[in-house]
């Protein structure tokens, strides 16, 4: 029964395939950008009945997890696609931000130091770290962290400011200048760019979709 259910979902697949040119994981990743995180992980499904190793789909369906609080399948599907693509920042980036919401924090530290080493402009990497180092109490890594991912990208500086003030750093906070805006917590600032860590904004969301896939795709 179970071989008659995944040939029909192939052949599902394979028909949509036909209808629409795009493939199945760059309409998972457009479903992201338009919100449609149901619609995201019913895509990747059906890109993923294809081909159960394609670390694309795994990654926009852990994105789509993420966002949705599934974080348990989240860091599953991430698992998988590192297993495909083991070097992926993204990847990382995403089980990272599940792991932490699942209290594994040193893992989440652990996959953000691999994703820096693939790629050590990951902004999103170093919140995930600083979210981990903070709830294990290591404030100086913390504020550290979040320092350098403002400094590589900013949309990390309003959360850079409110650890600094919540830790008492206000010397760290002022060497940036007053605050322009309400800060917001990282949470707050890595769902606005698709769960965080990593994870892709949703402004280039689709320009960069296919690159992606092809960059994700084994030899």
């Amino acid at each position: 029964m179970g071989s008659i259910l995944a040939l029909f979902l192939a052949l599902s697949a394979a028909a949509a395939a036909l209808e629409d040119p795009r493939p199945l994981a760059e309409r998972a990743a457009a479903k992201l950008e338009i919100q449609d995180y149901r619609g995201a992980v019913r895509q990747a499904d059906e890109a993923l009945a294809l081909n159960p190793a394609d670390a694309a789909a795994l990654y926009y369906r852990a994105v789509a997890h993420n966002i949705l609080g599934d974080y348990a399948a989240a860091a599953a599907d991430a698992s998988r696609g590192l297993e495909v693509a083991p070097a992926d920042a993204s990847l990382r980036d995403a089980r990272a931000w599940a792991y932490n919401h699942l209290g594994r924090y040193d893992e989440a530290v652990a996959d953000a130091h691999h994703a820096l080493e693939a790629d050590p402009e990951d902004a999103y990497a170093l919140g995930n770290r600083a979210y981990a180092r903070e709830r294990i109490g290591d404030y100086a890594g913390m504020l550290e962290d979040y320092r350098t991912a403002a400094a590589k990208s900013p949309r990390f500086e309003p959360a850079y400011r409110d650890a600094a003030r919540r830790h008492g750093a206000q010397a760290a906070a002022a060497e940036r200048g007053p605050a322009r805006r309400r800060p917001r917590s990282l949470a707050a600032i890595l769902l606005l760019s698709l769960a965080g860590g990593l994870l892709l904004a949703l402004d280039v969301l689709q320009a960069t979709a296919g690159r992606r896939a092809a960059r994700l795709t084994p030899e």
